[in-house]
């Protein structure tokens, strides 16, 4: 049990770290936003350091504009580096 929560853990935090980076933010611009006293704060989270909560999940996925299946499905194939452009 404790084996699959330190994997989610690390999937949500590395999905926070690529949504927040395909939105070209810096964790200080998403500790802002998310009403997080600091920086180091969202860099443990996105290390897999530091879960996160049911209410900071639901600002996560508002401020992201993600999927909870998004941050929490292991098995979910996402583009690290989409473009938002469109040719």
């Amino acid at each position: 049990m404790i084996e699959f929560a330190e994997k989610l853990r690390r999937v949500v935090g590395e999905r926070i770290r690529q949504a927040r980076e395909s939105k070209g933010w810096t964790q200080d611009n998403l500790a802002e936003m998310m009403e997080i006293p600091d920086r180091q704060t969202i860099s443990t989270i996105e290390s897999g350091g530091r879960k996160v909560t049911a209410e900071e999940m639901v600002r996560f996925i508002s401020t992201l504009g993600q999927s909870l299946a998004y941050f929490t499905d292991p098995d979910l194939v996402v583009e690290e580096n989409r473009s938002e452009e469109h040719t």
